[in-house]
């Protein structure tokens, strides 16, 4: 009994000072592993702490369609908006030809609380991206990635192009999300804790995005997959940040958000005075999300400024050849009925009751069916923010609405 109670004592002397010591040296990842919520699905906006705020410049929102001057059949737009209603929205917005044809918000959302866009949130770095090349900042999106990442050059992941960070085929490894605990108690998260340990959890939970991102390992030739993968997303931003010599939340202020008209935001931080995270977990009013999409049917124009380069949003919803349904940080296409992979083979994705019925739908997604679809030959952008809906068709919505338009559905049979 002596000899196990002398083996418990070592025990306890040198593991339990590791394991402090190993908390202690990034307590933020601890913390944010320990308060983790249930519901891997739908964290609350508090848990994603620090937020870095931009204060953006407001300008009087999109005008609304007198109701006699609808171009969508106002009985496409109750249709619409009763099926949002009933899958866990909170907000509904529809532009079309340039005027608001709908704007209803549901439960205790208004139109000047912020709410995140989760993954929508990457597709903004893709337009600062096009604005950076305009500045000169980013001389070609075909340079490698060693231009910028000293960390990778002479490295074979420095061959990367910033091209492929952008349509996520940079073949770095493909890690599985983390996630809460799948059920209550110390067991349930006990059987989460290998998930919440890997690199992904670092990317998100951890307190340097950066290094976390970095740390992904080289699986695939470029070029040769396609994963949609918070990694891409988050070193682009750092490639923004080392080219134009200003923190990405600044530069998305003072080129991006300041220039079309939108008011104070958002981004998690993954510490006080570190880097945002770039692929996800900004938060905006949804008036502000859908100036976003206005860019997106309009040549990135707003107003009268020209915010994206001419011809860019048409370079950003260009797929590649391994996933014709994704462009620069963005989803494009007519996506076909069934389940939209995130990565090919996994099952994991979104479910298309239908085909979309347009061939040049572009749309920045989310968690939980949080999307903003734009169909420039349309003229038409539908904003959805909401919760996890268990049976969430994509294709409802902006079918529905397309063939609610005066003209009727655009697409080829």
């Amino acid at each position: 009994m002596r000899r196990v109670g002398v083996a418990l004592l070592i025990l306890i002397v040198t593991v339990v000072p590791t394991a402090i010591g190993v908390i202690a040296a990034d307590w933020p990842f601890w913390h944010r592993v320990f308060q983790m919520p249930r519901d891997a699905g739908e964290w609350p906006d508090s848990f994603y702490q620090p937020t870095v705020t931009i204060e953006g410049a407001p300008t009087p929102f999109l005008a609304a369609a007198p109701p006699g001057e609808l171009t969508i059949d106002p009985a496409a737009l109750e249709q619409a908006s009763a099926w949002a209603e009933a899958h866990n929205s909170v907000a509904l917005i529809v532009l079309h030809r340039g005027r608001i044809q709908l704007e209803r918000y549901y439960g205790e959302m208004t139109q000047y609380k912020l709410f995140s866009g989760r993954a929508m949130t990457r597709s903004m770095v893709a337009m600062a991206v096009g604005i950076a090349l305009r500045d000169g900042r980013i001389k070609s999106l075909d340079l490698p990635v060693e231009t910028w990442l000293d960390e990778w050059r002479g490295d074979a992941r420095g061959k990367i192009t910033l091209r492929q960070l952008l349509l996520n085929t940079s073949g770095l490894e493909e890690v599985p999300l983390g996630g809460g605990p799948a059920r209550p108690g110390v067991v349930g998260w006990l059987s989460r804790l290998p998930a919440l340990l890997n690199k992904n959890s670092r990317l998100s939970l951890g307190s340097d995005f950066v290094g976390a991102a970095l740390s992904f390992r080289l699986q695939h030739e470029p070029g040769t997959r396609f994963n949609l993968s918070n990694a891409n997303a988050q070193l682009v931003g750092v490639i923004l940040e080392r080219a134009t010599g200003v923190p990405y939340e600044r530069y998305v202020d003072e080129r991006l958000w300041r220039p079309i008209g939108a008011g104070p935001a958002e981004f998690y931080m993954d510490r006080s005075n570190g880097m945002p995270a770039v692929y996800c977990c900004f938060r905006a009013t949804p008036e502000d999300f859908m100036r976003l999409g206005a860019l997106l049917v309009t040549d990135g124009v707003a107003g009268t400024a020209q915010v994206l380069p001419p011809g860019w949003v048409r370079e950003m919803a260009t797929g590649s050849r391994v996933n014709p349904l994704y462009g620069l940080q963005i989803w494009t296409g007519r996506a076909p009925a069934g389940v939209r992979e995130y990565t090919p083979g996994s099952g994991f994705g979104v479910q298309h009751d239908e085909a979309y019925l347009a061939d040049d739908v572009i749309w920045m997604e989310g968690g939980g069916g949080r999307t903003l679809w734009a169909i420039p030959s349309e003229q038409l952008v539908v904003l959805r923010l909401g919760r996890q809906s268990k049976d969430w068709d994509a294709s409802y919505l902006p079918n529905t609405l397309l063939r609610g338009t005066r003209g009727g559905a655009t697409a080829t049979p």
